[in-house]
């Protein structure tokens, strides 16, 4: 996997970092960009001995089913995660992660909208 697109979680608080690996830009579209995501928090969260299962992909249809309302469309969810995960997430560059597909934008510290943001959609 090229290292410049792999996705990185920094926790400011404990001054730690953990490379996801996973390369957002390779995603079309918010969906299965979110998945991705999905997988690799997932993978941390049991890496840190945590439940992966409490790491929560929504679904647009879920949108009115969840009490997150910080989150429209696709989604990750992950109260139990590094401090403040969702508004540290970034490429290797230091950038915020998007790709192809559009943009994330955190909801609360534990929490990323996956915003589609391609032309036309």
């Amino acid at each position: 996997m090229n290292d410049t697109n792999t996705a990185k979680i920094f926790d400011c608080e404990y001054r730690s970092s953990w490379n996801l690996n996973v390369d957002m830009s390779k995603y079309q579209t918010s969906g299965p960009a979110t998945n991705a995501l999905h997988r690799a928090l997932r993978r941390l969260a049991e890496d840190l001995g945590q439940d992966p299962d409490n790491v929560m992909l929504v679904r647009p249809e879920d949108n009115d089913l969840v009490g997150h309302e910080y989150i429209s469309g696709w989604g990750v969810c992950w109260e139990e995660g590094p401090h403040e995960w969702a508004c540290t997430i970034q490429d290797s560059n230091g950038h915020f992660i998007s790709g192809p597909w559009g943009y994330a934008e955190p909801g609360y510290s534990f929490s990323l909208s996956m915003i589609d943001d391609r032309e036309g959609a």
